[in-house]
């Protein structure tokens, strides 16, 4: 099994408090298998995972993630090219936003397009910008976030448990170097992000026309037709207040 899901899985098992023999128990798995899965020695069937998903308090994004990894290569077939190049169309409807939206990579959160909205709401971070290091290392990021911390050390924890397997090892270390000159960047990228945490519909954001802050709904969208690496990320008002 791949190295960060072994991680991942036991990780999760240590912050619930439970050991091996509690997850046995209230899994139906063996403490042998469990073990094995943790030290990545066996690799784990999904009937496997989903008893170890639903006791764990798996997040849907990282089940998505870790059956993705866990699926044979042929079903896991590369993407074209062509699905790296964001063309006209691609930014016709990303300007069809009245609010902030972007393209981003996932899960290194490289911004690869944006629209105005997001331009004059995220000052700086622009296309060819890393948003975990604009968030760790710009001051905008502090300034326009009330909630940074907890927004940041989200990203920074997707980045560690999804990264490898699907990001080259060169890249994550790339930004972990350079998000080591920030003091909070030892402690966000050890620790864990609580369960609930993670599936998070809002965020909060200091509005740049107002002054005031908004609470903002958040949207991953991936692209199935055409299909894309990338991924459109969006914001709208979860107070309803006009543009």
């Amino acid at each position: 099994m791949d190295g960060s899901i072994a991680d991942y899985l036991r990780e999760r098992r240590e912050a619930a408090g439970l050991t091996r023999a509690n997850l046995s128990r209230r899994a139906g798995l063996s403490v042998g298998l469990i073990q094995k899965i943790e030290q990545g020695s066996r690799p784990a069937t999904l009937d496997a995972l989903a008893p170890l998903f639903e006791v764990l308090e798996v997040p849907p994004p990282m089940r998505d993630h870790i059956i993705g990894l866990s699926l044979p290569p042929r079903m896991n077939s590369s993407l074209s090219s062509d699905a790296d190049a964001v063309n006209p169309a691609d930014l016709a409807v990303l300007n069809g936003f009245t609010y902030p939206a972007c393209f981003q990579s996932q899960p290194t959160f490289d911004v690869l397009a944006v629209n105005q909205a997001w331009t004059r709401w995220f000052p700086g971070l622009e296309p060819g910008v890393n948003i975990i290091e604009w968030s760790m290392l710009d001051p905008t990021a502090r300034r326009i976030l009330p909630q940074w911390r907890r927004q940041t050390h989200l990203l920074v924890y997707v980045l560690r448990m999804m990264g490898p397997g699907l990001v080259p090892d060169e890249r994550i270390e790339q930004i972990a170097r350079a998000c080591a000159a920030a003091p909070e960047w030892e402690e966000l990228w050890s620790t864990e992000v609580a369960p609930q945490d993670i599936p998070r519909p809002t965020i909060l954001i200091n509005d740049p026309d107002t002054g005031r802050i908004r609470e903002m709904y958040t949207s991953s969208l991936k692209f199935d037709f055409p299909r894309r690496h990338w991924w459109m990320y969006t914001l709208a008002p979860a107070d309803h207040e006009s543009a």
